[in-house]
């Protein structure tokens, strides 16, 4: 039996048995009597249909098919299979007003192409039976299957007349064999000197590899220690700049302390000579003018101003660059340092490593500029008046002015 009828056939008996396993009661009623508008069948009966589809195919003589055939069989099985997923249990779990209508369709679609099947394969009635026609076939199939095959035959036949023609010129044959030995030698030879030299190749090959991964191994340590060379040489040219500039700023900051020697030099001079000219009109005999003694102090206060500003500016100035050059020194001690700390903690930690790179990062990325005051005064007389003991003072004055006037007001009264 055919594959596919035979999976078909199964389909059909497993559909039977699901039945009658379900309704054990081979006496029940027809479904109309529960369901009116149900066929009057009862599921033994749906059963006995569907078990004698399945010994109808077992019967019909369906051992060779042709593929529309085979399509209109799977396509059977597909149905019921769906019709087994979907409708059967819905006999038995109070579905069965929705179920049984499309089974029986199902089945009976199915039924009519079965039948079709059978009739167009069953041998005519009047000349043999059925199941002598089966056997019929069989021995056909058998007896085909113990004929010889003829190009096999043929082949065979053919293969004993090239063994006769190569008995007639073996003696040839012979010769060409010799000849052919002759000349494998002379291959075997010439292979033996070939392999000498792919020997020699070799030997050359391994040792130009191993000198090779020597020299790859040199240029690794190179490319290495250029790698540290190039950070040793990043730190010492980040060193060598902060150094340069540090000592410019101490360079200029020379230039700052002379000014500011000089102008107190010069305001040293200013005052005394100012304080000669005021002590000439206090101790004059002529009449005392206090006129003169103040325009003489006025004179004496613009005369000093301009070297005492200039003091306070060179001052501020030393002070700035002082700080200045002190963290310029700072920044390249750590950067000259740092190379060395770094290879004693790699060695150590990679974390301290990683540690040490943060802080000395920290160190160099500070600005300098956090040393410049943010706020630039134009005199001392501008920084003294910005300066907290003078704005405590305002403060404290204005507080004695409120309390004097409550004061004044109660005298008065």
């Amino acid at each position: 039996m055919n594959e596919r009828v035979e999976e078909l056939a199964t389909k059909l008996s497993n559909m039977a048995n699901f039945i009658y396993n379900n309704a054990p009661d081979a006496n029940a009623p027809p479904l109309s009597v529960s369901h009116t508008w149900l066929p009057a069948l009862s599921p033994h009966q749906i059963a006995n249909q569907l078990a004698a589809l399945a010994d109808e195919l077992k019967e019909a003589v369906l051992d060779d098919i042709d593929q529309g055939e085979e399509a209109l069989i799977r396509g059977f099985s597909a149905s019921l299979e769906a019709a087994s997923t979907n409708l059967l249990p819905g006999l038995f779990n109070g579905n069965a007003g929705t179920a049984v209508p499309h089974l029986i369709a199902t089945i009976n679609f199915i039924a009519a192409g079965i039948s079709n099947l059978a009739r167009w394969r069953t041998p005519d009635p009047a000349s043999l039976p059925p199941a002598l026609a089966k056997r019929l076939q069989k021995v056909h199939r058998d007896l085909h299957n113990l004929m010889p095959d003829v190009a096999q035959v043929e082949l065979q036949v053919t293969t004993i007349k090239d063994a006769f023609n190569a008995a007639e010129s073996l003696p040839t044959t012979l010769q060409e064999l010799r000849a052919a030995q002759v000349e494998l030698k002379s291959i075997e030879r010439k292979s033996t000197e070939l392999l000498g030299v792919i020997r020699a190749n070799d030997a050359n090959a391994k040792s130009l590899t191993s000198s090779l991964n020597s020299a790859e191994e040199e240029a690794r340590g190179f490319a290495r220690r250029c790698a540290e060379e190039y950070q040793f040489i990043v730190s010492t040219g980040l060193a060598a700049a902060f150094a340069s500039r540090a000592i410019e700023l101490k360079q200029s900051m020379r230039l700052w302390v002379g000014a500011l020697c000089g102008s107190l030099v010069v305001g040293m001079l200013v005052g005394a000579w100012r304080l000669s000219e005021i002590g000439k009109i206090i101790n004059s005999e002529t009449a005392y003018d206090p006129s003169r003694l103040w325009f003489q102090m006025m004179l004496s206060v613009f005369s000093i101003g301009a070297p005492v500003w200039f003091a306070w500016m060179s001052t501020k100035q030393i002070g700035q660059r002082f700080r200045l050059a002190e963290d310029y020194a700072f920044k390249a001690s750590v950067a000259t340092a740092y190379e060395g700390y770094r290879r004693q903690a790699a060695q150590i930690d990679p974390e301290l490593e990683k540690a040490l790179f943060t802080s000395a990062l920290a160190r160099l990325d500070e600005p300098p500029l956090r040393f410049v005051e943010s706020v630039t005064h134009g005199s001392p007389l501008h920084e003294l008046a910005n300066s907290r003991a003078a704005k405590a003072l305002i403060e404290k004055s204005s507080e004695i002015i409120e309390n004097v006037r409550p004061a004044k007001s109660s005298a008065a009264e």
